[in-house]
């Protein structure tokens, strides 16, 4: 059988990616052995944490990144180095015991898969050129919505930790990653979103990869029908039964969740031309 490149799967945090990612695995496609409870494969994530801190850079604190991808030495020497590590025993831990003692890598795998990682949004293009043919699935979501959900969720986080203790590469450990002090206030959360949006944006218009972007709303209001054409996207041929199976359950009052909120309503009145930019 063909080996096929992965689905890669960005978006900024909190804008859904959880949810289409566990929707898509219902179908059919494979994102991963060990996974954390957002659904991202520890290995994946690790490794874009390690391609992030080349350059000095945080999920919360993006831009540095950019510099690294834009120095052609830096960058094939990150290829180098996610090719060599995939290549050996690390990818246990994303292809499981099973996948790992048939297939050895995932540029072995034949079958439909992928990942998902926030971080994919701000590293992708360094995937792209490992992965030559990869697909780019890009979920996004309202902004004030993604906001206070980023600020509900540092609210909630207590304690320190970083993801260095973890040893094997996702194969065993669990992440423990820091609150976010840019996070703890709407506006800057805010700001943070339409940065995840605009580096998304330039890497679109400028890296060769096939593209398909969903809005986290407009999924919920179609999930039937947005969701056939995921699966197609993927290249996973799946029956109307299975489709209907794996959109059950779905909470659709997510969408647009701040709209039951006069004060989150009033901050995205206030920030209608900021919206506007990303078609929201």
């Amino acid at each position: 059988m063909t080996k096929r490149p992965p689905v890669i799967i960005i978006g900024m945090h909190r804008s859904g990616t959880t949810m289409v990612t566990r929707i898509l695995e219902k179908v059919g496609l494979f994102v991963g052995w060990r996974k954390d409870p957002n659904h991202e494969s520890l290995l994946f994530l690790q490794l874009n944490e390690w391609l992030m801190r080349q350059a000095g850079a945080t999920w919360d604190d993006p831009e540095p990144i950019r510099r690294l991808l834009g120095t052609e030495t830096l960058r094939n020497q990150a290829t180098r180095v996610l090719r060599d590590t995939l290549g050996g025993w690390p990818s246990l831990g994303y292809l499981g015991p099973l996948k790992f003692a048939r297939k050895r890598a995932p540029f072995a795998l034949t079958d439909a898969w992928g990942w998902k990682d926030p971080r994919n949004t701000l590293t992708y293009p360094v995937w792209v050129d490992l992965f030559p043919g990869a697909k780019i699935l890009h979920v996004t979501r309202h902004g004030v919505d993604v906001a206070n959900s980023l600020v509900q969720r540092e609210s909630r986080l207590s304690g320190t930790g970083h993801l260095s203790r973890i040893s094997f590469l996702g194969v065993i450990g669990e992440p423990e990653i820091p609150p976010s002090r840019r996070c703890e206030a709407l506006g800057d959360a805010f700001a943070l979103w339409e940065q995840y949006l605009a580096i998304a944006a330039k890497y679109q218009a400028t890296c060769d990869a096939e593209l398909h972007q969903i809005r986290f709303e407009d999924f919920l209001a179609s999930p039937v029908s947005h969701l056939e054409e995921l699966a197609a996207f993927c290249g996973l041929h799946v029956t109307a039964s299975t489709i209907e199976k794996a959109c059950n359950g779905l909470e659709t009052e997510r969408a647009f969740a701040y709209r039951e909120n006069p004060a989150l309503i009033d901050f995205a009145a206030s920030m209608s031309d900021r919206l506007g930019e990303f078609n929201y």
